[in-house]
């Protein structure tokens, strides 16, 4: 059987916390422009990301997850711009991430451990992980189709509840090598 998942593409973004929101726009609270799934949402306010070498200012935001950590999300080629070496890391981890300034319209924030390159993930319905005898946390493999055909392997699956839809969450950069957009369809393989 043929098991698919819907492409979710980001760009670089930053996850607050509330406290953070306090003390970068003087406000805990910023009002939705756009609504994300699971509780997220995206707000008007942007942020500049600084680092010893460079700036980048419009940073995107996600508020409203009840985010424990604020996460930095960028591209490598937002590591050239600000002349830092950024780890790839799975998304829930900020173990090893890289430090960074972030600038709001009343406050700044110092980060020891914020900035990531995110892995692409599959966020999956446990139909599908047995199907394919992936467990929580396993490995899986995503191929496109079309004229830049791309077999991404080591796609972390996270399990999201028992059902049989599955996404693949990937940054615009690698979305952009493979001719992929939000909402485009991928297939759902085992690792090659």
């Amino acid at each position: 059987m043929l098991y698919t998942a819907i492409v979710n593409v980001l760009d670089h973004h930053i996850h607050l916390t509330d406290e953070a929101c306090e003390i970068l726009f003087g406000k805990r609270e910023l009002e939705p422009v756009k609504t994300l799934s699971k509780g997220e949402f995206i707000p008007a306010e942007t942020v500049t990301v600084v680092s010893p070498k460079g700036q980048i200012g419009g940073f995107s935001l996600r508020c409203g997850s009840g985010q424990h950590q604020v996460q930095v999300e960028i591209l490598k080629r937002d590591c050239f711009t600000l002349g830092i070496d950024v780890p790839l890391s799975d998304a829930s981890s900020l173990e090893n991430a890289a430090p960074i300034k972030l600038i709001g319209t009343v406050g700044e924030l110092d980060l020891e451990h914020a900035a990531i390159i995110a892995e692409r993930h599959f966020l999956m319905g446990g139909k599908v992980m047995e199907a394919l005898g992936i467990k929580d946390r396993g490995y899986a493999a995503a191929k496109s189709k079309g004229d830049r055909s791309i077999i991404f392997n080591r796609c972390q699956a996270q399990y999201i509840g028992d059902h049989d839809k599955a996404f693949l969450i990937m940054d615009l950069e690698e979305a952009n090598a493979a001719y992929l957009k939000s909402g485009d369809i991928v297939e759902v393989i085992n690792e090659v």
